[in-house]
């Protein structure tokens, strides 16, 4: 979650766990993540297990962010398909249910800065001026350096290994990154000299290099522990960064969780992405399913989840379904602003739409002249314009129905940054 907009981090912490392991799980831990990093001109490793995640080949699949305001998960059943990042043991069975960790800064918030100086000195990130520590989103979870084969046996026995044991199906690592926002430059060795890893600064390819690595090392201890067990990571699409690096870190995920979604996060006056980043999350998350991942297309709207609008829920589903593959789910919630620092998750928002009569996707969707696109379904057409000016669609023949029910038929002229489902039935 954005750490400065998130209430779900505060909403269940992990329980406190002693720090010590006995001595030569801790080594052959640190040997075995020595032994297995992504070089840095290695092919990335593609996700391969879509398959074991909830497989929706027909309607909408519906993710969960978190849980943690449920109090009767049984509510699920029959609605959710795929939560993330959880905090509570896994409930009920039939839902596939990902638990939440932090993927670069200390989980459990148990000691201060003091006692980590004094106890691991070597394993804080530190600012460039060699004072500060790099804390992402200003919060005092000790920032790790994920490079230190030691950092990652400690996160390894410490809040993933028990959270895969407790029956959790997957792990859902959040807030990755590939324009270090926190300004990661170095940290001290053993004898108190500084060592320069990065430059502190947005567009450093050794610290893009150092998230990739660190996602393909935790990927393989996490299929190495078990044949089913997957990866989730929060990441959406960095304009910023190159479209290799984007790929190059989201092929480590079974499921990417697009956090942004198509809906910049909820910005208020500012709910739709560019034209042009539309078309880079579009592309991206039809290449990153065609690898094998999955895809949670979240988004969030301002106002409350009650009240969001119904063009603002025909944007999000027609998106959805412009990308939808076999585990593609999707996500919406209110966001009450930034000072506010509520994202309303934890909780199941159900919307009528999503019992729309989609049916099963009928081929790939199609850009129109008018640079609108299509996709037709069994059920239904989804209709998505993400360009600045109202785009007309040419309908196949027959009569359609809109959200309203409302017959359309021939064409559909669509708003600018728009979106709409068509269903052949009322």
């Amino acid at each position: 979650m954005r750490k400065d907009l998130a209430r779900g981090e505060s909403a269940g912490p992990l329980a406190r766990r002693g720090l010590a392991r006995h001595v030569v799980r801790v080594a052959l831990l640190a040997l075995a993540l020595c032994a297995v990093p992504a070089s840095a001109g290695a092919e990335p490793i593609p996700g391969d297990r879509g398959p074991l995640m909830p497989q929706v080949t027909s309607g909408i699949g519906v993710g969960l962010t978190m849980n943690y305001g449920i109090a009767d998960k049984t509510s699920e059943i029959g609605k959710v398909d795929f939560v993330w990042g959880a905090y509570a043991p896994p409930e009920p069975a039939g839902v596939y249910t990902t638990t939440y960790v932090k993927y670069a800064r200390d989980q459990q918030e148990v000691h201060d800065a003091a006692w980590w100086v004094e106890n691991h000195p070597t394993w804080l990130e530190y600012k460039c001026n060699k004072r500060k520590l790099a804390y992402q989103f200003g919060h005092k979870n000790m920032p790790l350096d994920i490079t230190n084969p030691e950092v990652r046996a400690y996160q390894w026995q410490e809040e993933v290994e028990p959270r895969l044991a407790e029956g959790f199906a997957g792990l859902a690592f959040d807030n990755l990154e590939l324009e270090n926002e926190s300004k990661r430059c170095g940290h001290f060795d053993a004898s108190g000299n500084w060592v320069r890893q990065f430059t502190g600064k947005s567009g450093d390819p050794a610290f893009s290099q150092a998230v990739t690595e660190w996602a393909a090392d935790m990927r393989e201890m996490v299929h190495a522990y078990s044949p089913t067990a997957t990866l989730s990571m929060n990441f959406s699409y960095e304009p910023r960064a190159t479209a290799a690096q984007n790929m190059a870190l989201m092929e480590q995920a079974d499921l990417v969780f697009d956090e942004r979604g198509m809906s910049n996060w909820g910005q208020t006056g500012n709910d739709r992405p560019t034209p042009a980043l539309w078309l880079q999350i579009y592309e991206t998350a039809r290449s990153i399913q065609a690898g094998g991942s999955c895809y949670d297309l979240n988004n969030e709207f301002p106002g409350a989840s009650t009240a969001i609008p119904a063009a603002d829920l025909e944007w999000a589903l027609a998106n959805y379904l412009l990308i939808k593959g076999p585990c593609t789910y999707i996500s919406i919630s209110g966001f009450r602003g930034r000072r506010a620092n509520q994202q309303d998750y934890g909780v199941l928002h159900w919307y009528p739409q999503y019992e729309r009569p989609i049916g099963e996707p009928q081929g790939s969707a199609a850009e129109q002249s008018s640079g609108a696109y299509v996709r037709r379904f069994s059920g239904a057409l989804a209709l998505v314009n993400p360009t600045l000016a109202s785009a007309e669609v040419a309908l196949p023949a027959g009569e359609w129905y809109d959200g309203e029910g409302h017959v359309v038929s021939g064409t559909d002229l669509l708003a600018a940054r728009s979106g709409a489902v068509l269903t052949s039935a009322p």
